[in-house]
């Protein structure tokens, strides 16, 4: 049986990178797993975590067992984990696959079932401190042959129009959803204006807008939908709110609360017929109103 003997974490920063790679050593002679731990904003965290917690628990384990470490690694700590503790065991785990590609002699999309394709779409990131520079960066690397093209206003993640801040604020950075959401609409929409359907576009919002703060023009556009943008599949659920009820004017689906009678209708068609009887009679009253 090959055993863990150790598990560390290694920092490197090359260029602007902060990664953390998780390198476990086995009993058997030469052979190790790298795997990739990496949260660029709590590196520490996660280091901490790999060296301190998870290094101790894992020591004299049989490195075959995979499933069950993951298991084990998931719970140990007894709370839910968040985002440091995922992905310190993300990178044990990793790790581990990688040993294990390695006494079997192949590399481990092997062992998943070997290839499904040929090649896989990317996406590079154009950014622009205005709509018209955006648009060149997509049109440089459109010819570089990209047809995956993510953009942005400024920096990674985006930009907006500075926020007021009041007086005696703290120094800090300050963002303003609403400003955000506009300029960066009218940022897809030249883009889009300008290259056509040639590429497709993307962008993310980095969980920087709220429900109520949705840019209403990536679904509706004052007499229909935009022309340049199509709603995502995370806009299904409010889609299905807004069916619900016949009546509803077209920006219902866009309202983060719908009413209640909304609410209780969607909630009652989720209903399966086996329930009791007592909700299928709810149903039809909800139905009936």
């Amino acid at each position: 049986m090959v055993t863990i003997t150790d598990v560390r974490a290694i920092l490197t920063q090359p260029g602007t990178a902060r990664l953390v790679v998780v390198k476990i050593q086995t009993s058997e002679p030469g052979l190790h797993g790298l795997g990739c731990a990496t949260f660029t904003q709590r590196a520490f965290a996660v280091k901490t975590v790999i060296d301190r917690h998870l290094a101790p628990f894992l020591i004299g384990r049989d490195v075959n067992r995979i499933g069950e470490i993951w298991q084990m690694s998931m719970v140990n700590g007894y709370w839910r984990n968040g985002p440091v503790l995922n992905n310190a065991v993300s990178g044990v785990d990793q790790a581990l696959w990688d040993i294990k590609g390695k006494r079997a002699g192949m590399p481990v999309y092997e062992l998943f079932g070997g290839k499904n394709r040929e090649a896989a779409a990317v996406y590079v990131h154009a950014s622009g401190d205005d709509p018209h520079e955006v648009t060149d960066s997509v049109e440089e690397l459109r010819e570089q042959g990209y047809r995956h093209i993510r953009v942005q206003l400024g920096p990674y993640g985006g930009s907006a129009a500075p926020m007021p801040q009041p007086r005696n604020a703290p120094a800090g950075s300050y963002f303003d959803p609403r400003a955000y959401s506009a300029s960066t609409l009218a940022m897809i929409d030249h883009v889009r204006e300008t290259v056509g359907d040639r590429v497709e576009l993307l962008h993310d919002i980095h969980e920087r807008l709220h429900p109520i703060d949705h840019p209403q023009p990536l679904s509706v556009r004052s007499a229909g939908r935009s022309r340049h943008a199509r709603p995502f599949r995370g806009m299904h659920r409010v889609h299905l709110v807004s069916r619900c009820t016949a009546s509803a004017p077209p920006r219902t689906a866009l309202r983060s609360r719908p009413p209640l009678r909304q609410a209780a209708c969607v909630t009652a068609r989720a209903m399966s017929p086996a329930r009791p009887k007592r909700h299928r009679d709810a149903r039809i009253r909800i139905r009936q109103q």
